[in-house]
């Protein structure tokens, strides 16, 4: 399945894990139907979703950010809800990140944690929502600052000296948070403690548990 797609399986009703599709073309994944359930925003398709996040009660968190090279259909980079009956809604609306990537949800349900990559607003942090029974989000707050490449510090440019590259996130059942960023994957605990990185022979996009 391509990791642009948000799928919805008609046999089942159930949101899959990999999804989000900037069309609304079926895709065919081992002979099921499926379809669609985030495509367009106000009338217009999205941008491109990054990451998406399960909640507890089978709802999702989507970043929609334009990638490199592709057209901005959107306003900015953003978070949209999909709740478990397929509705979507704005969850982070489009302004207060630069570059809005990762996303992930704390093993109890009740926080959702998002990276900016870089830029302005946002720059270098690990940002966390207190997530509401509506799937709303309250409380944003800096959780952790991410460590940045000499590249980044080094930038001619004063604006490019945020740029972490923060991306795929995960989390795992103690709630340490796991980021990829361009200095590998940067661990924090649950209050934003930094407990160390996981140095990659490459820049690490995306993280998952097996």
């Amino acid at each position: 399945v391509r990791n642009d797609y948000i799928e919805k399986e008609v046999k089942q009703k159930a949101l899959l894990d990999q999804v989000v599709a900037p069309d609304a073309k079926p895709v065919p994944v081992e002979g099921a139907a499926l379809s669609a359930v985030l495509a367009r925003i106000a009338g217009k398709p999205i941008n491109g979703a990054h990451a998406l996040a399960r909640d507890i009660k089978g709802g999702a968190y989507v970043t929609n950010v334009r990638s490199a090279g592709a057209r901005e259909n959107q306003p900015g980079a953003q978070v949209h809800y999909i709740a478990p009956d397929g509705s979507a809604k704005a969850a982070i609306p489009a302004g207060e990140y630069a570059m809005l990537k990762g996303g992930a949800i704390s093993p109890d349900g009740k926080t959702l944690y998002v990276s900016n990559a870089g830029g302005q607003p946002g720059e270098n942090f690990l940002y966390a929502y207190d997530v509401q029974s509506d799937g709303s989000l309250a409380n944003k707050r800096k959780l952790a600052m991410f460590h940045l490449p000499d590249s980044a510090l080094s930038a001619p440019n004063p604006a490019d000296r945020f740029s972490s590259g923060a991306g795929g996130m995960a989390v795992d059942t103690d709630g340490r948070i796991y980021v990829a960023t361009a200095l590998g994957v940067q661990i924090f605990d649950k209050t934003g403690l930094y407990a160390g990185y996981i140095w990659c022979p490459q820049y690490p996009v995306e993280i998952a548990f097996g």
